[in-house]
């Protein structure tokens, strides 16, 4: 059976008094390789281990995961390109994940989401 991480052990190695990024890699792969791939982005990024976020890369093209791709966007911009993007819809798009296409055409667009006002509710108008 897979080794579970708790939150408070991944928060604990995470933001620990100077954990140093060789152990930060290591959890990474343990946490990949026990197929945990929201704890070993957290490792990977935290790292900034350019190896695992290619291999968080490639696993959210594979999946059509578009948080995965984001990550990966936000902590090393240079490895993620728009072809990527548009692989991902693809991807996402075979596979049904509807809300994972939207999240990435809003990403690679720059679109921010509408915030949806209450019923009743006005705009705020400028004076």
């Amino acid at each position: 059976m897979a080794k579970r991480y708790s939150p408070l052990a991944v928060r604990g190695i995470l933001y620990g008094d100077e954990t140093a990024r060789e152990v930060l890699v290591a959890q990474g792969r343990q946490a990949l390789e026990e197929e945990l791939y929201g704890a070993a982005l957290q490792f990977f990024c935290e790292a900034e281990d350019a190896d695992g976020l290619v291999e968080m890369k490639r696993l959210s093209l594979d999946l059509g995961d578009a948080f995965i791709l984001r990550a990966v966007a936000e902590t090393s911009p240079e490895l993620v390109q728009e072809d990527d993007w548009k692989q991902l819809i693809a991807k996402a798009q075979q596979l049904g994940k509807d809300s994972m296409v939207d999240f990435a055409n809003r990403y690679l667009h720059g679109d921010e989401p509408a915030e949806e006002l209450p019923p009743g509710a006005e705009p705020d108008k400028e004076v």
